[in-house]
């Protein structure tokens, strides 16, 4: 499966790779520039959500095999033919494009992002994998769109992905954490139970010994 054909409309190349004048970054590291960007390539990538996402996927596992273990889809021999793997594939698909959708607002996209980065805790992803992630988006994408992968759109989508990793993966530091708090403060009473459980099977012990001499 590839990702998109290469082959443009005449003049959708200087549209995609031509960046607004003015140089001034968001809070996200995001120029007016990059913003238009990666919104007309994230249109191009929208034309097949369901099989990008699985190109995307495919090279993840490529980079990072062993990163396979934390999918449900991992025992399936075909992934191309696993609903279960083009499920996961479009719901990665649909959370860039909710996202891509929302560039204009920060606060939205810093809470899917913190969203997702700590849901992902749930299924003992690790920080590494976002920057995996991050490297399987980029070179998917170059691969894609050959000649119209150009140092514009390059540094653009780098700077999104830069953006996508530093805050699901501070959210998913954080999950973790959290977790390992909980764990520690349950384990204390977890130890209690134990003790006064055995507490009273020795004093049930105890006693019937007692009965057993009378």
């Amino acid at each position: 499966q590839t990702m998109m054909s290469s082959g443009l409309p005449h003049g959708l190349l200087e549209q995609v790779v031509t960046p607004e004048p003015e140089k001034e970054k968001d809070t996200a590291g995001l120029t007016p520039g990059d913003k238009k960007i990666i919104r007309r390539i994230w249109g191009l990538l929208q034309k097949d959500m369901c099989n990008n996402g699985m190109t995307i996927l495919n090279k993840l596992f490529e980079i990072a095999p062993g990163a396979l273990k934390l999918f449900r889809f991992r025992y399936h021999n075909d992934l191309m033919r696993s609903f279960s793997f083009k499920a996961h594939s479009y719901a990665v698909m649909n959370a860039m494009d909710d996202v891509i959708k929302n560039l204009d607002d920060l606060n939205k996209i810093v809470h899917i992002l913190r969203t997702l980065g700590k849901l992902h805790a749930e299924f003992k992803v690790e920080p590494i994998h976002f920057l995996v992630f991050r490297a399987a988006l980029l070179m998917s994408l170059k691969g894609a769109l050959n000649d119209v992968w150009t140092h514009e759109v390059e540094t653009a989508w780098t700077r999104l992905c830069d953006a996508l990793d530093a805050v699901m993966k501070k959210a998913l530091i954080e999950e973790i954490q959290l977790q390992k708090t909980k764990e520690m403060s349950k384990a204390p009473k977890t130890r209690r139970r134990k003790m006064i459980g055995k507490g009273v099977k020795f004093s049930e012990k105890k006693t019937q010994r007692k009965k057993n001499k009378a």
